[in-house]
């Protein structure tokens, strides 16, 4: 089966995430939002981030990479998409350490 993931935010953090991830899911369709970056990465489109909630991408996983710097807004969307019911699963980078259970 292929894991349907939605990525929202492409610049750094979000390419380094996209890198990550598509070495950990061998099958996996990405949805990158992002206006800044308007370009096409992999034959993945990426899409106008103010789209992001369309009924359409329900059933991915959502990423919200944005950095920092945008945490505020970072904030508004992961409670917005849980608010929706929307998959937000956590990824720790494989040198990462977890430390909670």
């Amino acid at each position: 089966m292929q894991t349907k993931i939605a990525l929202l935010g492409y610049g750094k953090l979000g390419r380094q995430l996209y890198s990550m991830l598509t070495n950990q899911f061998s099958k996996c369709e990405f949805k990158i939002f992002d206006d800044l970056y308007k370009e096409t990465n992999n034959a993945n489109t990426i899409l106008s981030f103010t789209k992001y909630l369309d009924w359409a991408f329900r059933e991915n996983q959502f990423y919200v990479a944005l950095g920092y710097h945008h945490l505020r807004k970072k904030n508004e969307i992961i409670k917005e998409l849980l608010s929706l019911g929307r998959k937000l699963p956590f990824f720790l980078h494989p040198s990462g350490y977890r430390d909670w259970e």
